[in-house]
């Protein structure tokens, strides 16, 4: 993902640190964060930057930054996308208006996709209620074109399509990047809410750290 000031990466940076920030009193969190950084005058990237040129900051905290390291040639990215009822919901009774989900996942998963590098692999994993579906690593390109398809999935028929299991499919996408390399990442498009997951959220949570694979949650508002 690419970024372009310092206010930009240190909001970045407390997103990706979202969860982990919550039981931060109670273990250390361990987080990879991959951002690259521009210059506003040039466009082009700047390099050589270390651990002291960063400052983000969580709910008023500033957060410590070990080390900084060149970005691996390659990495691997599975975009969770939770298509539950509450994520799929269109209304024009909504407080301010029409609202429509759909498009602000399209919106959103379509500059994300757009921002991969040619050399990154992508992988999606949809999901609603007990339900999912997923595809194999490809290139950015293609997977932009999968894209619509992938979003046009749901569970309808089945009974489960309000439901919410959001901690067993993210699970799920840590499995799909076995054996776990350097750059690995997960990027869920949610609303947060789980109500069906088998599996605790503490669980998950220490898999992740134990992979050392980082999740980027982009969390769409509710309608009001």
């Amino acid at each position: 993902m690419s970024f372009r000031c310092s206010e930009t990466v240190s909001l970045v940076l407390c997103t990706l640190l979202l969860r982990c920030g919550i039981v931060m009193a109670q273990q250390p969190c361990r987080s990879t964060v991959f951002v690259t950084v521009f210059d506003q005058n040039t466009n082009q990237p700047i390099d050589g930057l270390t651990a002291n040129d960063f400052h983000p900051k969580f709910r008023g905290r500033e957060l410590l930054i070990r080390a900084v390291g060149s970005a691996p040639p390659e990495r691997r990215i599975v975009f969770v996308l939770d298509r539950s009822g509450s994520m799929t919901y269109t209304s024009d009774e909504a407080p301010f208006g029409h609202y429509d989900s759909n498009s602000l996942v399209k919106l959103a998963l379509g500059d994300a996709l757009s921002d991969v590098p040619s050399s990154d692999s992508v992988a999606f994993l949809a999901f609603a209620g007990q339900y999912s579906s997923h595809t194999e690593f490809m290139q950015p390109a293609v997977a932009l074109e999968r894209m619509p398809e992938m979003l046009k999935w749901n569970a309808e028929g089945k009974g489960y399509r309000t439901r919410t299991a959001l901690w067993d499919n993210l699970d799920s996408a840590l499995r799909m990047l076995i054996p776990y390399k350097s750059g690995d990442l997960i990027v869920v498009i949610s609303d947060g809410g789980d109500n069906l997951s088998s599996l605790p959220e503490g669980k998950v949570r220490d898999e992740l750290l134990y992979a050392n694979v980082p999740i980027m949650a982009m969390i769409m508002p509710p309608p009001g």
